[in-house]
């Protein structure tokens, strides 16, 4: 990799902050570390918001699988070269480069590091996380403590999943978290059945290889149907709650959709009622 773009200086800021995640905003910048030689840079990478049928399109297209041999289980590795299309999609400029007031000269390097496009894609917009520590003040450490708990968990109106995503503000100039929390309703048997049915696994006997497949849109559409109100994410400046769904919901990203349905169904999970 050249070191033309990355004659800049990091800057270290603190990670502390307020901000919301602005579903109506055209674009949001991301931290992405780069590594030229022995050097790590930090950039911070401007993209807009990506559409969801290209992003189930490229999941449904690099799928891993596992040969099963006589004495020997392979794993054959994904082609994650296809997530570069999100970011060439979705590209618009970066900060703390040597060229910040020319993106035509941002792109034209990226396209010289596709690997650095795949990269930013995976690490940006799928890098929100489920972080139950953060939000999990109060809650039983013990597992005996959990399960005296558990009728009532069981019991409850609505399920809460913590996420975070590390981000760049632009305006200050910071590096910050935006905390989000996602409520759900609680989960019905029907709701069980449909989980069930977005995964299934298929075995080839010519190859011997088994591979897992999932149907996103599906488990899109669960979580479409349950979420409540989201904590942390606005349209407009406005809270997303039950009586702007119909506003926001189009515009949450569709890999936050996918953590947090999972984890919703997760059942080793208890949940905090």
């Amino acid at each position: 990799m050249t070191d033309s773009l990355l004659d800049a200086q990091s800057t270290e800021a603190p990670a502390s902050s307020t901000l919301t995640w602005e579903l109506a905003a055209p674009s949001m910048a991301y931290p992405v570390t780069v590594q030229s030689g022995r050097k790590f840079f930090e950039i911070y990478v401007h993209l807009k918001p990506y559409p969801a049928d290209v992003l189930i399109s490229i999941l449904n297209s690099v799928p891993g699988g596992v040969r099963r041999e006589t004495q020997t289980v392979k794993t054959s590795a994904a082609d994650f070269s296809k997530f570069a299309r999100l970011t060439d999609e979705c590209f618009v400029r970066m900060e703390n480069t040597s060229m910040d007031d020319n993106p035509a000269a941002q792109k034209a390097w990226l396209d010289q590091n596709p690997q650095l496009k795949v990269r930013i894609a995976r690490d940006s917009f799928g890098g929100v996380d489920e972080i139950d520590s953060e939000f999990s003040a109060g809650v039983p450490a013990s597992e005996h403590e959990r399960l005296e708990l558990l009728p009532e968990a069981l019991n409850c109106s609505e399920t809460q999943t913590p996420a975070v995503q590390e981000m760049w503000d632009p305006n200050r100039k910071i590096k910050t978290k935006i905390r989000m929390l996602h409520t759900l309703r609680a989960e019905t048997e029907q709701d069980w059945r449909k989980w069930s049915r977005t995964g299934n696994e298929t075995f080839n006997k010519a190859t011997k290889e088994s591979r897992s497949s999932v149907n996103w849109w599906a488990r899109a559409e669960l979580y479409d149907s349950m979420v409540q109100r989201i904590d942390g994410m606005t349209i407009n400046g406005a809270p997303c709650t039950a009586a702007n769904k119909a506003a926001w919901l189009p515009l949450v990203p569709v890999w936050h959709k996918f953590m947090v349905i999972a984890s919703v169904f997760d059942e080793l999970r208890v949940k905090n009622g």
